[in-house]
């Protein structure tokens, strides 16, 4: 796997500038209703200090476990409106349908092999049923099935759109809900979720769902933001994970405690992200920021040097700076 991935080969750049223009728009649709506050998700204290402020919403940090989240926040209606409605997610569609192969190559090929080397250390060798929530155009699904990861694969996926791009994969099963309303006699081995979690309005009871939906034994594997990620507490209002559709943002330590009050007995928390130092030099290079406001960066730019860019990386990875956060926690 490369030890960096520049973040334009997934997010092409003509496309991301229609993006935020369309996002001042859609935000209306988060208002629709008054928002609502919330005590921490992972810790449940109910002290925090703000953040930062961003778009008229803001963000704020536990006083406990310095989880990030928006407080207050959209009501679940208003946010299943923007999931539905807004055209910032059209856009988000389009984003993935004109960088579909690279994503398959750099993101869901090495995400299979990771997910088979850990259905290896946990020696469960024969998955009868894994599950994707949130399955969107059901790639990783098709992947699971061509790599014969279990015996039976489950999409769950809300969206009519998107649930409908998977029931054009062969050989998987498609339910169209979320993880919380799914029949509870539905019993999974593996539960996955790729960057699921941190846009929902109640993390806690999606997590406690796929808790009571796991056979004994069973692995839930998910990936979020890392709030404590070097690229989200450099660049703050100026990085792209600071949006109102975007709930919480745990960190290492506090999805851990949240993971165990939930019975969780096995917990695993890396943060493999490839891209925290490119989105850093992009954003500064492309949005006008002040780079003398940043100036290790400016450095950076200005030498260009890719071995250095690489071994950085790899030092956020292994001291779990990076913004890309990957759980493996066992029932």
């Amino acid at each position: 796997m490369a030890k960096s991935l520049n973040n334009s080969q997934i997010r092409p750049k003509k496309i991301l500038n229609r993006i935020f223009t369309e996002y001042k728009n859609d935000i209306k649709i988060l208002k629709s209703q008054k928002l609502v506050h919330v005590k921490c998700a992972a810790c449940g204290f109910n002290k925090n200090h703000l953040f930062l402020s961003k778009m008229k919403f803001n963000f704020v940090s536990c006083d406990r476990c310095n989880t990030i989240f928006l407080n207050p926040r959209p009501t679940e209606k208003s946010l299943e409106l923007f999931y539905t409605h807004s055209k910032f997610m059209k856009i988000w569609s389009d984003i993935f349908k004109k960088s579909e192969k690279i994503r398959k190559e750099k993101i869901f090929k090495p995400r299979i092999k990771k997910i088979k080397k850990i259905l290896q250390s946990y020696k469960i060798q024969n998955c009868n049923t894994l599950l994707e929530v949130g399955a969107g155009y059901g790639w990783f699904c098709q992947m699971a099935e061509q790599n014969h990861l279990a015996k039976k694969i489950i999409a769950v996926e809300p969206s009519p759109i998107f649930s409908n791009k998977c029931r054009t994969i062969k050989n998987i099963e498609v339910i169209e809900s979320t993880i919380e309303k799914i029949d509870s006699k539905i019993q999974a081995d593996v539960i996955v979720s790729f960057e699921v979690v941190s846009h929902i309005f109640d993390p806690k009871f999606f997590l406690k769902s796929s808790y009571s939906r796991l056979r004994p034994g069973g692995l839930l594997i998910f990936t979020i933001p890392n709030g404590e990620g070097i690229d989200l507490q450099i660049l703050k209002e100026n990085e792209d994970h600071f949006l109102p559709h975007i709930m919480t943002l745990f960190n290492p330590k506090s999805i851990s405690h949240l993971l165990k009050k939930l019975h969780f007995r096995k917990i695993e928390i890396s943060t493999p992200g490839l891209m925290d130092i490119h989105v850093i030099m992009n954003k500064l290079k492309d949005e006008n920021l002040n780079t003398d406001n940043y100036p290790f960066f400016k450095f950076l730019l200005n030498h260009q040097n890719d071995e250095f860019i690489d071994e950085l990386q790899l030092l956020i990875q292994k001291h779990k700076l990076s913004s890309h956060m990957f759980v493996v926690a066992q029932k």
